[in-house]
């Protein structure tokens, strides 16, 4: 299976977590701007229900920093609201998703093959961008570490039940090492090895990859390391900056 990204919309993958002027603006335009709707799902940093009060808090921080027309938070503990129509009823007009950085097995486990997971694909088929940091960068690709002691027997069960690996599997056939500058190239190398066919992508803290189809490019600060274990060599890596595109059918620079 070759690695690619949605063919109408955008996926934007952040490396580190909090505020990023260059990623922060991108991902407003590519939700259509001033006029946007925004969806949060704050659900890998909340372990519990949050404090009360926090959902209506949030919205209104995040619309301020962002600049934008409406924002909607969503969060659950609980996977039967996490399908249900009431739950993802604000997606239904979304033209943006922002996905929290903090625990995957958190967005594994709630949302992994429910009618949450199906709104978000529809967003980009609508035209719209799900965005996301860390955790929320992870969930997107195909592959996640499940034998992380983060994930219990029951969550690894929920992955291994959906036929697209343990991510949303919005880009295909790879898996995203966020915080790469920080926490280096070990899981990444590591992955290609068992799986030499995916592609490891590498994001430092400042940077994010924003991916169309078949094509990724580079914004913000730092770098985006592509791991591809199908190259010969060990491994193939290719570096990348800010405004460098890179062709995920071929894995090579443009």
């Amino acid at each position: 299976m070759p690695t690619r990204g949605p063919s109408r919309g955008a996926l934007l993958l952040q490396g580190g977590v909090g505020k990023n002027r260059p990623v922060d603006s991108a991902f407003v335009a590519l939700a259509g701007g001033a006029s946007a709707h925004i969806v949060v799902i704050p659900t890998a940093s909340v372990g519990d229900a949050g404090p009360p009060g926090f959902e209506a808090r949030l919205a209104e921080r995040v619309k301020a920093e962002f600049g934008v027309a409406r924002v909607s938070v969503l969060h659950t503990t609980l996977r039967a609201s996490a399908d249900s129509e009431s739950f993802v009823a604000p997606l239904r007009s979304a033209s943006g998703v922002w996905i929290l950085g903090g625990f995957p097995p958190n967005l594994v486990g709630r949302y992994l093959g429910t009618l949450t997971e199906r709104a978000i694909r529809e967003v980009l088929d609508r035209g719209g961008v799900v965005a996301g940091q860390s955790a929320g960068a992870m969930i997107q690709a195909s592959w996640l570490d499940t034998t992380d002691d983060e994930f219990t027997p029951e969550i690894r069960a929920i992955a291994g039940r959906h036929p697209g690996g343990a991510g949303f599997g919005l880009l295909t056939n790879a898996g995203i090492f966020p915080h790469f500058d920080t926490r280096g190239p070990g899981a990444a190398v590591a992955e290609i090895a068992a799986h030499p066919d995916q592609l490891a992508i590498g994001i430092d803290n400042a940077a994010a990859l924003i991916v169309r189809g078949d094509r990724a490019e580079v914004v913000g600060q730092g770098t985006v390391s592509m791991y591809n274990g199908a190259a010969p060599g060990t491994p193939n890596v290719t570096v990348l900056r800010s405004g460098d595109t890179y062709d995920l059918v071929a894995r090579r620079k443009r």
